[in-house]
């Protein structure tokens, strides 16, 4: 991904979410680690979500956000900045120089992670910090998800505007540039979403067939020991 710029001394908070589930979200992380990986970056990965799919690719631990704690956020908001201190201490192991961090959030677990950014002022001591986030948004090509990229990329200027947002267009169903003008999706496309993504760098990710990679997922594979299989000839 030529956008993030991949350096030894990478320093800077990787969070991929969507408010939509199936679009891309865990498959997308893994991707981001493999290539910090590849590129010889140290990373933690912190994950705010009730699957376990990451983990189980990487063949690795990862610290987990308690869903049980946020689920009485509603009543106790002190509890929501409790729940997200994993990520508050990932982020303070980046300042000091202890690699990147990566944040894979659930769908149903997004809202309560953009409000814990404005009750803490994350953004204010981020730039104090010095640490850079680039945020990543799967998206597929069909109005629900384009609808909920376009509520995130406005939450996300609210709350954490120094962050970088990248749009990931996921062609897993259709190319973006294939969908019927006259069509829900191709309406959202042209009138709403090609605008508002002027200024803002997109990827495209390509098409992996839905359900494909769970054979490899079990097996506690990651794209590179994939790539490193020995196929017979």
């Amino acid at each position: 991904m030529a956008h993030l710029h991949i350096t030894d001394d990478l320093r800077c908070v990787l969070i991929v979410l969507s408010g939509k589930g199936g679009v891309g979200k865990t498959t997308l992380a893994l991707a981001l680690a493999n290539l910090l990986e590849l590129n010889e970056c140290s990373f933690q990965v912190v994950q705010v979500d009730d699957q376990t799919r990451l983990a189980t690719s990487l063949g690795r631990e990862i610290e987990a956000v308690s869903l049980n704690h946020l689920r009485s956020a509603r009543r106790d908001p002190t509890i929501l900045t409790k729940s997200f201190q994993p990520i508050y201490s990932g982020i303070e192991r980046v300042a000091s120089g202890h690699g990147a961090l990566i944040i894979d959030v659930g769908a149903t677990q997004q809202n309560a992670l953009i409000e814990y950014f404005g009750l803490v002022d994350l953004d204010e001591d981020l730039c104090e910090l010095g640490v850079r986030v680039i945020t990543l948004i799967p998206t597929l090509a069909e109005p629900e998800s384009i609808n909920q990229t376009l509520r995130v990329l406005g939450q996300l200027h609210q709350t954490l505007p120094s962050a970088r947002p990248i749009v990931v267009l996921n062609e897993r169903d259709q190319d973006f540039e294939e969908l019927h003008p006259q069509s829900d999706a191709g309406k959202l496309w042209t009138g709403q979403f090609q605008p508002r993504l002027i200024n803002i760098p997109t990827v495209k990710m390509p098409a992996i067939e839905a359900g494909s990679w769970l054979a490899f997922e079990r097996q506690h594979c990651s794209f590179l020991s994939v790539i490193g299989f020995d196929v017979p000839t």
